[in-house]
């Protein structure tokens, strides 16, 4: 694959960000499958950092303690 749609995709993916901003404050997903996660893995490459810091994508195991360091657990 060339860099060039890279550098293009991480582009459009800053512009985004700058000219609609996010209004979510955090998102979980859990027990989602390795094709799920592994994917997530590449698709963060092109997010924005503060994007990136938002969305949790978990598996099966490993979610608790993230989770719990956002959310009261009462």
């Amino acid at each position: 694959m060339s860099t060039i749609p890279i550098k293009m995709l991480k582009l459009l993916a800053k512009n985004m960000a700058l000219n609609y901003p996010s209004y979510l404050h955090r998102m979980f997903t859990i027990n989602c499958p390795s094709s799920i996660t592994g994917l997530w893995t590449l698709i963060k490459l092109f997010l924005d950092k503060d994007t990136v810091k938002k969305v949790g994508i978990f598996g099966l195991n490993n979610w608790q303690q993230p989770l719990l360091q956002a959310v009261n657990p009462d």
